[in-house]
């Protein structure tokens, strides 16, 4: 038996940004960034996930434009994340994801973490 779901053309690919928090002896504030390089439009989830592995804070799905970028800023509260991952549909190889690492206190770029 096939079950249909309408409005989904592709399957779904993961990525994901693995943030190695233990190199800096400081607060750090993380976004996830991602782009679409495919064609034409395609939806993205941004998800920070912490050591755990739970969902802290989500995008939920996102329609985005060829060409475009998608963010999910840090977390404000709870749990500290060290993952962002990225699922997406279209080509995977035609999208690029990274995590910003920034310090909390002087906001200068610690890190970039890209997604694989």
């Amino acid at each position: 038996m096939a079950l249909g779901m309408p409005g989904v053309g592709h399957a779904a690919g993961v990525m994901y940004s693995f943030i190695h928090t233990t190199y800096f002896p400081e607060p750090l504030l993380v976004d996830c960034v991602a782009q679409n390089f495919n064609t034409g439009p395609q939806t993205i989830t941004i998800d920070a996930i912490d050591a755990s592995g739970s969902v802290v804070s989500s995008t939920g799905p996102i329609l985005l434009a060829p060409g475009s970028i998608a963010e999910l800023p840090n977390p404000d509260s709870g749990p500290f994340m060290t993952t962002c991952r990225y699922t997406v549909t279209g080509s995977i190889k035609k999208w690029r994801g990274s995590a910003l690492v920034i310090g909390a206190t002087d906001f200068k770029l610690r890190e970039i973490v890209e997604a694989r």
